[in-house]
């Protein structure tokens, strides 16, 4: 029971840190999901033009920089350095498109395709989908599952009837959470 409850405990802790992480890579993650169409152009060789070339490169770095200041729980790092290699192979893809098209060399555009192609692999590991919409009444999930290799983290909470004690006649008073489960 001791053990049980430290591990709520801990879960606790780590649920708030991985909750803010959340929040704070959600708009860094779109725009990166957003440079795709660019990406896979410049992996086939392509496109895209160049103005919008510049504005997917400005894009990348404005992510790398944001990527840079979020606070990661040390559970979340693994996935936050994929996350931080597919920006810099992506802008790296871009500046390197962006260098053939101004040269007209094929060298740089062989080599932007190749780090485009990195970038995308590294992006599909890295992409965390919330599933809390797929999930039915009963708890279970109702997924069609991409193609490739998932981990799935659900996060939650039951009522277990019990009340919590000690407590005063005034609030906080209530029934307990299994926060663990």
């Amino acid at each position: 029971a001791r053990r049980l409850r430290l591990a709520r405990d801990q879960w606790a802790v780590k649920a708030e840190s991985f909750d803010a992480y959340r929040k704070a890579v959600r708009r860094p993650f779109d725009d990166l999901a957003k440079a795709r169409r660019a990406l896979e152009d410049v992996k086939a060789l392509a496109g895209p033009d160049l103005s919008r070339l510049v504005r997917v490169e400005r894009t990348l770095l404005d992510v790398q920089a944001r990527l840079a200041r979020v606070p990661v729980p040390g559970d979340l790092a693994q996935a936050h350095a994929l996350a931080t290699s597919a920006t810099q192979l992506a802008s790296n893809a871009a500046r390197l498109r962006r260098n053939a098209i101004e040269t007209g060399q094929m060298r740089p555009a062989w080599d932007a395709s190749a780090a485009a192609a990195g970038a995308l692999m590294l992006i599909d590991r890295a992409r965390i989908v919330d599933l809390t919409a797929k999930m039915d009444d009963q708890g279970r999930l109702a997924w069609e599952v991409p193609p490739g290799r998932w981990t799935v983290l659900r996060m939650g909470h039951t009522c277990t009837g019990a009340q919590n004690a000690p407590a005063p006649a005034s609030p906080p008073d209530g029934f307990a959470a299994a926060i663990l489960i």
